[in-house]
């Protein structure tokens, strides 16, 4: 990326989105194992409503 293409961006935008980024790594790097976790318990019932709350339109 040429140096001239930041001068766009507003003071502080590009530092917010270098945080942004290195922030998505670290936030994948827990999701993903995370995920894998085996739970030996369904979730209670009131997380699955909220849950499924959430996602209905």
């Amino acid at each position: 990326m040429a140096p001239e293409t930041y001068l766009e961006y507003g003071p502080g935008e590009v530092a917010r989105a270098q945080w942004a980024n290195a922030a998505a790594g670290p936030l994948m790097a827990a999701v993903v194992p995370a995920s894998l976790i085996p739970f030996r318990q369904p979730l209670p019932r009131l997380a699955s409503l909220s849950f499924a709350d959430a996602t209905s339109p």
